[in-house]
């Protein structure tokens, strides 16, 4: 039987390190730890542009060897999947341009779940 296809976006590879939210950070670690080698996870190349803008480098670092750690795939993102997002921002989140790109990569690569700690505009 296939594996579940789970798409990550970013606020879930930050929180694996982000100490300021404890017990965010615990569940991340523990469900990376324990639950995550029962799906079929995937990033897109946006996961990896946003990693890139953080300045701290040792954290940067650190989310891009976690993906690494994992084979996590990436996914690239195509024209498509920019005309998709631009969709859903007519419709829906209407300033959130990268979220939507994250929902739209999730579904034109047919993920059936996304994870996220997003709760204003994915989760919702």
């Amino acid at each position: 039987m296939d594996k579940y296809k789970v798409y990550i976006d970013t606020s879930v590879i930050s929180a694996y390190f982000d100490y300021r939210k404890p017990m965010r950070q615990l569940m991340t670690q523990k469900w990376f730890s324990y639950d995550a080698k029962e799906f079929a996870l995937s990033v897109s190349t946006l996961v990896l542009e946003e990693i890139a803008n953080n300045t701290d480098e040792m954290l940067m670092l650190n989310r891009l060897n976690l993906l690494d750690s994992l084979s996590v795939p990436v996914l690239e993102i195509t024209e498509e999947i920019l005309w998709l997002a631009g969709s859903y921002r007519e419709e829906v989140l209407t300033k959130e341009v990268n979220d939507t790109i994250h929902i739209a990569a999730a579904s034109y690569y047919s993920a059936d779940a996304i994870v996220s700690w997003n709760f204003r505009h994915i989760v919702t």
